[in-house]
């Protein structure tokens, strides 16, 4: 869970520095990429649905015990799903409707950046992870 995320924070460099030069590659690379990781996330469902939660918990600060834990039950992965899903659609409309636009490509990285950090949000089960 936590690689997704960090998954979409480097899909969103590819958006920033790629989309100028090549737009409809880099959307179409991009919109692959979400579908993955919302295709990933999908292969979740049954467990969730039978009750159970996921968690994935790293060790960071071993001398201070803090850890990164992220956890994965209904009401996170519902909302996992709203993000990448919306997120996914915007991404699509976006392309042809700011078609021409200069700063398209600084869209494309802000929406993306907003969208790993939502999940992150949704996610994280500490304060320390949050962050």
């Amino acid at each position: 869970m936590q690689l997704t995320v960090l998954a979409i924070f480097f899909i969103s460099l590819i958006g920033a520095f790629f989309y100028p030069r090549h737009p409809k590659r880099t959307t179409t690379v991009i919109s692959v990429l979400l579908l993955g990781i919302l295709i990933y996330f999908g292969t979740f469902l049954p467990s969730v649905i039978r009750g159970e939660h996921i968690i994935q918990d790293y060790r960071w600060i071993d001398s201070l015990q803090i850890r990164l834990t992220f956890l994965l039950d209904g009401l996170s992965l519902f909302f996992v799903l709203l993000i990448l899903v919306f997120g996914l659609l915007v991404l699509i409309y976006s392309h042809k409707y700011m078609e021409g636009i200069a700063q398209n490509g600084r869209f494309m990285c802000y929406l993306l950046l907003f969208m790993g950090s939502m999940m992150g949000v949704v996610l994280s089960v500490n304060l320390i992870s949050l962050f």
